[in-house]
């Protein structure tokens, strides 16, 4: 159970955009979706997480801490 709400709080941490993301992507594979849907929906998610301002925000963050 320990390690089920450290994985929780971990994916919790995520940005709720990505998460969005992840939930449209596996609904979509509860359903009849073919796997070469699903890839391409895959690298489109992927593609828009890359762009949102929250992540470039985190980017930069990061790099002031690295400095």
């Amino acid at each position: 159970m320990e390690k089920t709400k450290e994985m929780a709080k971990k994916i919790a941490e995520n940005s709720a955009f990505s998460i969005k993301m992840i939930k449209k992507g596996l609904n979509m594979a509860r359903c009849e979706v073919s796997l070469e849907a699903l890839m391409d929906y895959e690298i489109e998610a992927c593609l828009a997480c890359v762009f949102t301002k929250e992540r470039q925000e985190s980017l930069k963050e990061f790099e002031e801490r690295k400095k």
